[in-house]
């Protein structure tokens, strides 16, 4: 236990001198940053040309997301400008000086001295400003209201740097004009360029735009995924809890509301969603937390050739979720589990691949659970996910006509963008005998 103690505190070190050795060889020569605001989530790009103003070559940059916004920080990744190739980054530790985390982006290649490297880096943020103000009358437009360090939170000297900010229309209520220079043009508020800015330097800055899209987010959502090898079937289960995060409506009248959807003249509230389900969902489901079954349709989406790949649920509530409100619903569907399953005979592995999380238009979730059931009877169970989870457990479950129960694997995750709706792996073994019990059971019986 000691030696493990030393280990790891002598790996903190070694990050926290390769921080500050990197910090003192390179700069930014210049920095421009994209923030978008158009989207339920937040998603910033950081151009930047790093220069390796030192004597020795430099492997990584060092890129800071401060204490206010790393809570609700959803994906982190960074590209190659030139070549486009994808980088490694790895979160380092806390940077108690700066109030900061810090994640190592490592260059394609070396930096050697006088040498620059232009990379990008984008970070996803779920629900990154409030509704202001909190309360408004039925008919009123919904603004909302965004702040942030204007200037670049960086370890490095950062000679020219300007943010530029994109928001839903051109309609603002406020802005802040300081630090100058400061321009809008149409829905672009730009700030800078500045220059030799003090990397301690800070100036936050402020903007109240309207937005007529609800804004909408899962408080909590859980995806359960069943498989069966006997009945070839993989079941979807949805439990999601929706948030309308939009000013609470403080003189709320059923009849108005109701006139208002008939005339399309809703404001501020989500009348319906949409989710992608694969081509040959049977089975599909919708209720509310009341088991009240809503309004739903199915749409496919057309392709040239071909059938398509998916078709659209469309979920509209039985009422309009209002600013302030909570929606609890369910929806699932079944589909072929050959769509997802392939087996490798050299090695006697079922490979499962599914998205980590399905689509529900552009709404991302504070807590996200994904549970994946498997046959009885699986064993060397292993999973291959491109990013960091919370936890990752396997247990044991016990279904209808089970014998010893099934393994289950469970993954959690804190602020889930749709980034993350990419394929993950669930690898298992399970033996031929495995396949037949539960028909002879279900025969017997």
């Amino acid at each position: 236990m000691r030696f493990f103690s030393n280990s790891v505190l002598l790996q903190l070190a070694i990050l926290f001198a390769l921080s500050l050795l990197s910090a003192a060889n390179l700069a930014n020569v210049n920095v421009i940053r994209d923030i978008d605001l158009k989207a339920l989530v937040t998603r910033e790009k950081t151009r930047l040309v790093a220069l390796n103003s030192g004597n020795a070559d430099q492997s990584n940059y060092i890129f800071l997301v401060p204490d206010n916004v790393k809570s609700r920080l959803s994906v982190l990744s960074a590209i190659d400008i030139k070549s486009s190739d994808p980088l490694l980054v790895t979160k380092l530790g806390y940077n108690e000086e700066r109030k900061a985390d810090e994640y190592s982006v490592r260059f394609s290649t070396p930096l050697k001295p006088n040498e620059k490297a232009s990379i990008k880096i984008e970070a996803t943020f779920t629900r990154k400003f409030e509704a202001y103000p909190e309360e408004i009358s039925l008919d009123d437009d919904a603004y909302y209201k965004y702040s942030r360090n204007i200037y670049l939170e960086s370890l490095y000297q950062t000679k020219k740097q300007k943010t530029i900010l994109t928001l839903p229309n051109s309609v603002t209520l406020s802005h802040s004009d300081k630090p100058s220079p400061v321009a809008i043009k149409n829905n672009e508020l730009t700030y800078g360029p500045y220059l030799d800015k003090d990397i301690s330097e800070t100036a936050v800055i402020s903007v109240i735009f309207h937005d007529t899209v609800a804004h909408s987010r899962f408080a909590s959502s859980k995806r359960v995924i069943t498989i069966s090898h006997f009945s070839n079937t993989l079941s979807v289960a949805d439990d999601n809890v929706l948030v309308n995060d939009s000013p609470r409506i403080t003189d709320y009248d059923k009849s108005k509301v109701y006139l208002n959807a008939f005339l399309k003249k809703t404001k501020n509230s989500l009348i319906g969603l949409n989710t992608a389900i694969p081509f040959d969902a049977h089975n599909i489901f919708y209720t509310d937390r009341n088991g009240n079954v809503s309004t739903s349709a199915i749409s496919e989406i057309p392709r040239k050739s071909g059938r398509s790949s998916f078709k659209i649920l469309q979920i509209n509530p039985r009422y309009s979720i209002m600013g302030g409100w909570k929606y609890g619903f369910n929806a699932g569907y079944y589909s072929k589990l050959s769509n997802f399953l392939r087996y490798d005979s050299n090695t006697g592995v079922y490979n499962l691949k599914i998205d980590f999380m399905g689509l529900y238009m552009d709404i991302g979730s504070d807590y996200y659970e994904l549970v994946v059931v498997l046959p009885e009877g699986a064993t060397d169970i292993k999973t291959i996910i491109p990013f960091d989870v919370d936890s990752e457990t396997i247990s044991t479950v016990y279904k209808h006509l089970d014998f010893f129960g099934r393994k289950q694997v469970l993954i959690k995750k804190k602020n889930v963008s749709t980034e993350l709706s990419t394929p993950i792996i669930v690898s298992y073994k399970l033996p031929g005998y495995n396949q037949i019990v539960k028909p002879v059971k279900t025969k017997s019986e």
